[in-house]
């Protein structure tokens, strides 16, 4: 009777029965969405037909709707094992190159990611300027930025694997920085005091406590990162015109309406999804097995250096100066700035001082962007950008300033330096957007300034209104809300039932990494063209994130906890409720953040495949037809403000709501 109970209990069985029963549905699938098509075709050439012909000719059509299981199969046995691998008929073939981009995007993105969450927990201007950027990236959808990233490394000779591995890490590097910057500040206060009792240093905090204590977000993270990086990889194969891969394979099976060959590829990325996904899962494991008076000097220095920049540039580049009213005397100010942070370094310990020095560095910004929007082509001299440079160094450290402001005792200062910071960061990339784009004379093709973008979104505010209603009111809210209520709920099953957690998880990582590309028109045509298609694609995308972080979150509850409930005869849903569920919150937490910019991604790339003439990916894929790039960046903004506040609203709900984690200490 052992070996009967220890088979059914075996992954193989709940594997093939999930299996089954998911075979099942799809073909009686394939018949509904198969049957209108077959219908309509018989009452034209008025053929008899009967429920039997029905069925099997919705099971042989040769450009189904939805194909059958067995199409598939014999569609994967003629591209995988009746071709030569070198064949570039070979799904092999293409894999293989679609894999390449994935692995080096994923390095890439995993090493920009550890490297971004390292510097935003031990840096507080990074926290503070950084973090905020880096989630408003994350809103800007792929389709839009991909063909730029084509184009601008093709002319300049870099093609092949390197410009879909960038698109890959655009994508996958955020998960792993903001799952890590969770992970990094999650010890326990008392180990950080225990470790400063034995006067530790930064080294040994990060490798013997931060960086163990981090593992499980770190690994949630690359799960969900190295699926996300093949969809990277699949989409950068669209813009590119690649011959080889599976976005070439998906492309031109829709050109051609070969949707045996669509679905094909599908499976193939679902395939190699689930087995990256897999993979990492086995690192995990091994890896869990494996690990059971000064500083006022340095300014006084920087400082000294900014100084003698500005007065060389003065004295040697002072034509630049001269454009413009008044424009000599602004450019002064940064000096002064400069030269009172040396001599009365007591104004910058108070904010009104931080201020003012603030403004002065102000001044210098508007002289440079008066000089390049009234200079003549070819006038501006060297000078010009040497200052530029030097005035970004004096920006950075006024940002540091800043950052160290104790805010402390004071909630709404607090608030204020939380918001202020990240605006500055955020007015230096606009401000060296608009010198780089003006003083270069880029074309607006090409790049558009943002204060042309700015006068495009003041001009069309109805018009993006509507957009935002229709896209994030209505397809990401929808979306969001159903993927991560039903990964949750798959989690807490899975969790609870070990049958379906040998079957339905790995079937879960399978579906992980179906490209938007390839499921969006599919869901146009269960859904039509509203917002209900693009809700369904979201759901998918965010589904995913949710049960990864939500079993790992049930998983890291501490055996003490466990044993004291069960010693007070507490059920499976009392510690469910009581003790794992209030524990895994971070994790849940952590995938809303992800899933709210996922969600948002995902509903903008679905619209580019049908929808009606509203919404922001419709606006971005109409405008940049017409060349309207400037309306183009104007929807790109309304994406990431969106997104931004969004993101910023999940993460006062996480503080509201585990205030008492690790990561909220106030160091």
């Amino acid at each position: 009777m052992i070996m009967p109970k220890q088979f059914l209990k075996s992954s193989f069985v709940s594997i093939t029965t999930v299996l089954a029963f998911t075979t099942l549905i799809w073909y009686a699938a394939a018949v509904y969405l198969n049957s209108a098509v077959l219908i309509d075709k018989y009452e034209r050439h008025k053929v008899e037909w009967d429920f039997s012909k029905l069925v099997d000719d919705s099971w042989s059509m040769d450009r189904p709707i939805m194909p059958a299981p067995h199409q598939i199969v014999f569609d994967l046995n003629k591209s995988i094992f009746q071709q030569k691998i070198s064949s570039k008929r070979s799904l092999v073939y293409h894999g293989w190159v679609t894999i390449s981009s994935t692995m080096v995007g994923f390095a890439m993105g995993a090493i920009l990611g550890i490297l971004l969450a390292v510097g935003i927990v031990h840096v507080s201007t990074l926290n503070k300027s950084v973090l905020p950027w880096i989630i408003a990236s994350q809103t800007i959808p792929i389709l839009a930025i991909a063909p730029m990233i084509i184009v601008v490394l093709g002319a300049i000779g870099v093609t092949g694997l390197l410009p879909k591995a960038i698109i890959s890490a655009y994508l996958c590097f955020f998960p792993i920085a903001i799952g890590l910057v969770k992970g990094l500040r999650s010890p326990n206060p008392m180990h950080l005091d225990l470790l400063k009792t034995y006067n530790a240093t930064k080294s040994q905090f990060f490798w013997k406590l931060r960086w163990p204590a981090s593992t499980p977000f770190l690994f949630a993270s690359f799960k969900v990162s190295i699926a996300i990086s093949l969809v990277g990889a699949i989409v950068g194969e669209l813009p590119a015109g690649a011959r080889a891969g599976l976005g070439a394979r998906l492309l031109t099976g829709s050109y051609y309406g070969q949707t045996v060959q669509i679905w094909s590829a599908l499976v193939v990325a679902s395939l190699l999804a689930g087995t990256l996904v897999y993979l990492m899962t086995v690192l995990e494991r091994r890896v869990q097995k494996k690990n059971g008076g000064s500083g006022m000097k340095k300014s006084a220095i920087l400082n000294l250096i900014f100084s003698i920049g500005f007065v060389i540039q003065l004295l040697f580049s002072r034509d630049w100066m001269f454009h413009g009213e008044g424009t000599l005397w602004y450019a002064l100010q940064p000096l002064l700035a400069s030269v009172l942070i040396i001599f009365r370094p007591t104004l910058i310990k108070s904010m009104s001082g931080i201020f003012m020095i603030s403004l002065l560095i102000a001044s210098g910004c508007l002289a440079t962007l008066n000089s390049v929007h009234s200079a003549e082509p070819g006038t501006l001299s060297w000078g010009i950008w040497l200052y530029v440079v030097t005035l970004l160094g004096l920006i950075w450290q006024v940002m540091g300033l800043w950052s160290g402001v104790d805010t402390r005792l004071n909630k709404k200062t607090a608030v204020a330096i939380n918001l202020l910071v990240p605006v500055l960061f955020g007015g230096m990339l606009l401000y060296l957007w608009e010198m780089f784009t003006v003083g270069f004379k880029v074309p607006q093709v090409l790049l558009p300034p943002p204060s042309l973008i700015g006068i495009a979104f003041a001009n069309s505010l109805e018009i993006l209104w509507a957009d935002f209603q229709q896209t994030f009111m209505k397809a990401v809210l929808a979306g969001f809300f159903l993927g991560s209520g039903s990964g949750f709920v798959v989690a807490v099953l899975v969790d609870k039932i070990p049958f379906l957690q040998r079957g339905l998880l790995p079937l879960g990582n399978l579906a992980s990494a179906l490209p938007i590309v390839g499921v969006a028109p599919i869901m146009v045509m269960w859904f039509g063209f509203d917002w209900q298609s693009k809700a369904a694609v979201v759901m998918m995308m965010t589904f995913f994130p949710m049960l990864v972080n939500t079993l790992t979150g049930l998983k890291s509850t501490g055996r003490m906890e466990l044993d004291l409930m069960r010693s007070y005869a507490a059920d499976y849903w009392q510690m469910l409720i009581k003790v794992r569920l209030p524990n895994a919150l971070p994790f849940i937490f952590n995938a809303l953040k992800i899933n709210s910019t996922l969600a948002l991604i995902g509903a903008i790339v679905a619209e580019f495949f049908g929808t009606p003439i509203v919404g922001m990916g419709f606006r971005i894929s109409t405008e940049i037809g017409r060349m309207n790039v400037d309306v183009v960046w104007a929807s790109i903004t309304v994406a990431a403000l969106s997104g931004s506040l969004f993101y910023a609203l999940l993460a006062f709900l996480e503080r509201q709501f585990t205030g008492w984690h690790p990561s909220f200490r106030v160091s």
